[in-house]
């Protein structure tokens, strides 16, 4: 507005507003394809040619639902640190509509006919088979980590090796691990088998990834025309060294092997023919 700019010599309903250098450029027009956040710079130039500008925050809305026809597709993918693509990924997607997608051998989830202009959610779950890519090496990588015999290298492992949810790495994640590959506990007692991380959050800490706490969804405001893809880091929990298979399209990696030998021992028994 005029009346928050001044000049010590124009008077105030002299001064020229503008939205660019060029002082006759005062008319912007935004349609559908601009619903959302739009930066604009205004300019003031008084009688002398002296300008100034400050730039500001327009928001574009559609609150009559004018541009119901503007549509785009949403998407994304959803894969481990090694960039492999998870499958069979639940997707929902909440807001101003809601619907639910699953991820392809790829990973890749889509939405068609999301209207732009309205905040939405993404989140990602996927609760099966919590044995799998967990073997008792994992126990063994987890245990040095808690000893700083040799730290996991990633973030992303560190979560995975928050077993029972809690926020950090101790011996009662060692001990819910070993119940699960022990068959003890069908599942983890405090977790989902999956986790997922919003690709774009960057860790403070990455050998403390839980503070500040990770976003597990990703949240979408006034959803422009141009949005780009949503991607998460999928996080098998318990799995340490990534040999869990994610899709049809991998077999999981191979978990390393000693050739050391290892002492086995049993209180002494007696035992009878025929008995096991």
């Amino acid at each position: 507005e005029q009346g928050s700019s001044y000049d010590n010599c124009t008077p105030r309903e002299d001064l020229l507003i503008s939205f660019s250098p060029n002082p006759a450029d005062s008319v912007r027009t935004y349609t559908c394809a601009d619903v959302g956040q739009q930066l604009v710079q205004v300019w003031v130039t008084d009688a002398s040619n002296n300008q100034d500008y400050c730039e500001t925050t327009l928001t574009i809305q559609d609150n009559m639902t004018a541009c119901a026809d503007t549509l785009v597709v949403l998407g994304g993918t959803v894969a481990n640190e090694n960039a492999q693509g998870v499958e069979s990924v639940t997707v929902e997607l909440n807001g101003d509509v809601t619907s639910m997608a699953y991820t392809s051998p790829q990973g890749v989830f889509q939405f068609p006919d999301v209207p732009v202009g309205y905040d939405f959610t993404v989140t990602p779950s996927y609760n099966d088979n919590p044995l799998n890519g967990v073997t008792t090496f994992d126990i063994v990588l987890l245990q040095r980590h808690i000893l700083h015999v040799q730290l996991l290298d990633s973030p992303y492992k560190v979560i995975a090796g928050d077993v029972n949810n809690n926020g950090t790495l101790t011996v009662s994640d060692v001990v819910d691990l070993r119940k699960l590959v022990l068959h003890s506990v069908p599942n983890f007692p405090n977790n989902t088998s999956w986790r997922f991380v919003d690709k774009q959050w960057n860790f403070t800490d990455p050998m403390n990834p839980f503070d500040p706490a990770f976003p597990e969804v990703c949240n979408l405001n006034d959803l422009p025309t141009n949005q780009l893809p949503v991607d998460f880091v999928a996080v098998k929990v318990g799995d340490l060294n990534n040999t869990a298979i994610t899709s049809s399209l991998h077999d999981g990696g191979v978990d390393e092997r000693s050739a050391r030998e290892l002492p086995l021992r049993t209180p002494q028994q007696q035992f009878k023919a025929g008995q096991l």
